[in-house]
């Protein structure tokens, strides 16, 4: 697995997935459904050797990177700004106990999303229907590399896509890792993603924003199947420092730690 950490923190979420959205005449390569997923088990080949990333970096992992690279500002700022504002709402409204922290989420990624509009996200653009529950997506490109973003209830599970097929087929991208060179460009170019968003500090509303690359589907509490997990680092130069180490389980990117992630409370859905 290509793992990345920032700190000791690693956001995970549940969430209810829904059909991705299409993008430029891509329903059919986003509704691709994979009924016999990859093994994990070529995850642990070590096959890269350790060195930093480039933006001449031509290896698919190394691009799929540069590409989220161009969310890591944007992000952040959207959904702290829209933490921030979702607690004032709230306490002006006299809503602050814990019950209606899924209020605070909802406000939360609709603000984010009302931020996300106005701001360049680089080859990335909203996508989807906003007013179906809220829902944040985007697209890189044509379309054929997706993201959606949800709320993290949890730092310990990916959670598993349940019987639904739209969310079965979203997660069984096939493995970057263990396939020939002449066939991960297209397997890159067609990413599903998963981005986690977390309150990390509720007194200075930071988040945390993590991005998993699922690679089949799995039970719920079983182990997770990604070949890429990555927390995003704050500022985009950060990811100038990124360096591949191999380890027994796959893949490990770290990031260099700076200002150490806090972990504070959260509630509400996962969505």
């Amino acid at each position: 697995m290509l793992k990345a950490q920032r700190g000791h923190l690693l956001l995970m979420v549940s969430t209810q997935q829904d059909q991705p959205p299409a993008v430029d005449g891509s329903e059919r390569a986003l509704r691709r459904c994979y009924p016999r997923p990859p093994r994990q088990g070529v995850v642990g080949k070590r096959g890269f050797c350790c060195c930093n990333i480039t933006a001449m970096d031509t290896r698919p992992e190394a691009r799929l990177l540069s590409m989220v690279s161009e969310l890591c500002e944007p992000l952040h700022r959207a959904f702290e700004y829209g933490t921030e504002r979702s607690v004032e709402c709230r306490r002006l409204a006299g809503l602050s106990d814990r019950v209606y922290d899924w209020l605070g989420t909802h406000q939360a990624r609709a603000l984010a999303h009302q931020q996300l509009l106005d701001v360049q996200l680089g080859g990335w653009k909203l996508v989807g229907k906003h007013s179906r529950n809220g829902e944040l997506w985007l697209a890189h490109g044509l379309g054929l590399t997706t993201l959606r973003m949800l709320h993290a209830s949890s730092t310990e599970d990916v959670p598993a896509p349940g019987p639904n097929w739209a969310r079965r087929a979203y997660y069984c991208n096939d493995s970057l890792l263990g396939m020939g060179v002449a066939h991960q460009p297209a397997l890159f170019e067609g990413s599903k993603l998963l981005g986690l968003w977390r309150v990390t500090d509720w007194e200075a509303f930071r988040v945390g924003i993590r991005i998993v690359r699922p690679v089949g589907t799995w039970r719920y509490c079983a182990r997770a199947r990604t070949d890429l997990d990555v927390m995003l680092p704050r500022l985009v130069d950060d990811f100038g420092d990124l360096e591949w180490r191999p380890n027994d389980f796959g893949m490990e990117l770290d990031i260099p730690a700076g200002e150490d992630l806090e972990e504070g409370e959260e509630g509400g859905v996962a969505d």
